[in-house]
């Protein structure tokens, strides 16, 4: 004998799978309903019948199921709210705080939770739209490619008045530090002075030092005492941007 092992699956049993269909749609759909694995199998393998079904349906899926799947659950959430029914106070509250409690299954996310913010914008989203499932799409981040992480400084704030007030909640530091002017954003000093005379035309804080900035700046600069016959400036790379070379030939005669 060649003592070669041949193992065929049975047609019960997903490809490299174990447990069989019936015992993964189940537990899945436990999970969806109740927002809680059942017992009997390994969490951890469960969690793995998941997400695999998660990469599966990715793989499958254009964008415009993406965007609808997406509105679809949005949807369910918020449905009792904009179901026509009135509702009370304290209904609503009740309502709120148990789907903020309880764990979801999100299409394409890994998260598991929803805050109350976000049930609420999702609620004035739909009716602000006249009942439009489209306004529950997902969008983009407008500040996509800009820095969201806080600066060195303003992270030392926040731990100098926690310290101060370790007992008080975060949006109160948040507002304290306002008051107080702690966060403070980096800036550039960007500005011009006349070589001979010492007299500066236009200086100004910006947030960035970019070409925009250093453009605003230098027109500034124009229109209160006009056209320089030598620009000194640096090698950065705001300074040796196409547009200032074809905006202002500036070695006159």
């Amino acid at each position: 004998a060649c003592g070669c092992i041949i193992k065929l699956r049975p047609s019960t049993h997903f490809s490299r799978f174990q447990s069989s269909k019936n015992t993964i749609r189940s537990a899945i759909m436990h999970r969806i309903n109740t927002g809680k694995w059942p017992s009997g199998s390994a969490k951890s393998r469960q969690r793995h019948w998941l997400c695999n079904l998660k990469r599966q349906v990715k793989a499958h899926l254009t964008e415009e199921w993406k965007n609808g799947l997406i509105a679809a659950f949005r949807f369910s959430i918020i449905n009792d709210f904009v179901n026509g029914i009135m509702l009370d106070h304290g209904e609503k509250e009740r309502l709120l705080r148990e789907k903020c409690d309880r764990k979801w299954v999100i299409p394409h996310s890994d998260k598991t939770s929803i805050s109350r913010g976000t049930i609420q914008r999702w609620i004035k989203l739909y009716e602000e739209s006249g009942n439009n499932l489209e306004s529950l799409y997902p969008r983009g981040r407008n500040d996509r490619g800009k820095q969201r992480a806080l600066d060195e400084e303003t992270c030392l704030g926040l731990v100098r008045l926690r310290e101060e007030m370790p007992d008080v909640t975060v949006p109160f530091i948040i507002k304290t530090m306002k008051k107080r002017d702690v966060v403070r954003r980096k800036t550039y000093l960007i500005a011009f002075i006349d070589d001979h005379s010492r007299l500066i035309p236009y200086g100004q804080f910006y947030t960035s030092e970019n070409v925009q900035s250093f453009m605003h700046a230098f027109e500034q600069a124009l229109l209160r005492r006009g056209m320089p016959r030598k620009l000194y400036v640096d090698n950065g790379s705001a300074y040796r941007s196409q547009q200032l070379m074809h905006t202002a030939p500036l070695a006159l005669p």
